[in-house]
C-alpha cells in the first residue's frame, strides 16, 4: 500500500466584519487583517466601515457576524428588543475630545457655549455628557448643543440589507 501525503487547501471562510468609526480604538482588527492573522486562521475578513447603529442592524440581520461599535450602540438596540452581545471592549477609555476655539483657555470656559456633536445619540454625545460631568458642569443646563452631523465619509458605505430577524 502506498500512502501520499496530501495537504488539503480549504477555501478561507468569508466574513464581514464591520468597524464604525477610523479610530485608534479599532487599529487591532487592521492589524489582525494586514499581518494575516486571520487568513492563517482561515478566514478572508472583509472590513467595512458602518455607522453605530447601522452596524448593529447588519449584525442582527446577519450580514456582518462581528462588528466593532460603541457599547451605546449595542445597548441602545438591546433597549429596542434586540439580542445583540458584547463579547469584548478593546478600549477602557475614550479617544474623543474637545476641540476648541482658541480663546477657551480652560473647560470651565464652556459654560453657556454650544456645543459642536455629530449626532444627539451614540457614543460622542455620552462621551460629551460624560466629559462636562467630570469637570462639574452639567451638560443639560450649562451648555447647549448643536447637531452639526457627521462629515461626509461617515455617510452609509454599506448597501441596506433586508432584515431577515429583528431590527
Amino acid at each position: 500500500m502506498l500512502i501520499v501525503p496530501f495537504t488539503a487547501h480549504s477555501q478561507l471562510t468569508k466574513i464581514t466584519v464591520s468597524y464604525s468609526a477610523d479610530t485608534p480604538a479599532y487599529l487591532p482588527v487592521f492589524i489582525a487583517k494586514e499581518t494575516g492573522i486571520f487568513s492563517r486562521n482561515g478566514l478572508d475578513v472583509q472590513l467595512v466601515r458602518i455607522a453605530g447603529a447601522m452596524a448593529v442592524m447588519a449584525l442582527i440581520a446577519g450580514e456582518s457576524p462581528i462588528c466593532q461599535v460603541g457599547g451605546s450602540a449595542v445597548i441602545a438596540s438591546n433597549l429596542g428588543g434586540s439580542d445583540a452581545v458584547i463579547v469584548a471592549a478593546g478600549s477602557t477609555a475614550t479617544d474623543y475630545v474637545f476641540v476648541s476655539q482658541k480663546e477657551i483657555k480652560t473647560a470651565r470656559q464652556l459654560k453657556g457655549g454650544v456645543l459642536g456633536v455629530s449626532t444627539l445619540s451614540g457614543s460622542a454625545i455620552f462621551a460629551s455628557y460624560f466629559a462636562l460631568r467630570k469637570i462639574g458642569l452639567d451638560p443639560n443646563k450649562d451648555v447647549s448643543f448643536v447637531v452639526i452631523g457627521r462629515l461626509p465619509t461617515d455617510s452609509l458605505r454599506y448597501e441596506p440589507v433586508e432584515c431577515r430577524r429583528r431590527c
